[in-house]
């Protein structure tokens, strides 16, 4: 794991040179559409670990105490250029509605496909289709929305 203070040193120039705007250990950059946010938060668990969280605010949409975004993801801190290489793909792939809206209705395909029973049993293997982690974060609210406007 990269170590907090050599990340937040780097994403402050490299999210600066990008158009956010810092507040704590977090970034957001309101591209009209939507609010791209980048968030580090501290474990609770452990002083030294930290998660950091891309996340998109569609901004027609009320936030409703959301924190890290109307959809959102964890991204593994490995190294820094590879978390911002999965932070910027992830920002390409959740702020173009049509994308999205492609991305909502092959998860809900893939929800019909697999039921929560079928999951509970274990009979069904979730990274055989990946790509939706960051849609099970969303509430039926957003996906709702996504799926009728976008």
């Amino acid at each position: 794991m990269v170590p907090k203070d050599e990340l937040l040193a780097y994403a402050k120039a490299e999210l600066r040179s990008k158009g956010f705007k810092k507040r704590n250990d977090r970034w957001t950059k309101d591209t009209g559409e939507f609010t791209l946010v980048f968030f580090v938060q501290g474990s609770s668990w452990n002083k030294e670990s930290y998660y950091i969280r891309p996340g998109v605010f569609i901004n027609e949409l009320p936030r409703d105490g959301e924190i890290y975004g109307h959809i959102w993801r964890t991204v593994r801190a490995d190294s820094i250029p590879q978390i911002f290489v999965d932070v910027y793909k992830f920002y390409n792939d959740y702020s173009d509605k049509s994308a999205i809206k492609k991305k909502v209705r092959e998860f809900s395909e893939r929800e019909a496909r697999n039921p929560p029973d079928k999951r509970r049993e274990g009979t069904v293997d979730l990274d055989a289709e990946p790509g939706f982690k960051e849609l099970f974060s969303a509430s039926d609210y957003v996906l709702n929305y996504i799926s009728e406007n976008s």
